[in-house]
């Protein structure tokens, strides 16, 4: 008996091509998007 191959490939993730995002914390993630909402900001010196 043959072990079944898969036919399909997972989906490529742009976001975290890297999986990066599965090994942060909790408090690691709350950091991440209060950057970006940070950079993101209209005036993001203030």
């Amino acid at each position: 008996m043959t072990a079944a191959i898969p036919t399909t490939k997972p989906a490529f993730q742009w976001e975290d091509a890297l999986l990066l995002n599965d090994e942060l914390t909790e408090d690691e993630r709350m950091v991440r998007d209060s950057a970006r909402v940070k950079c993101r900001s209209p005036n993001p010196a203030g």
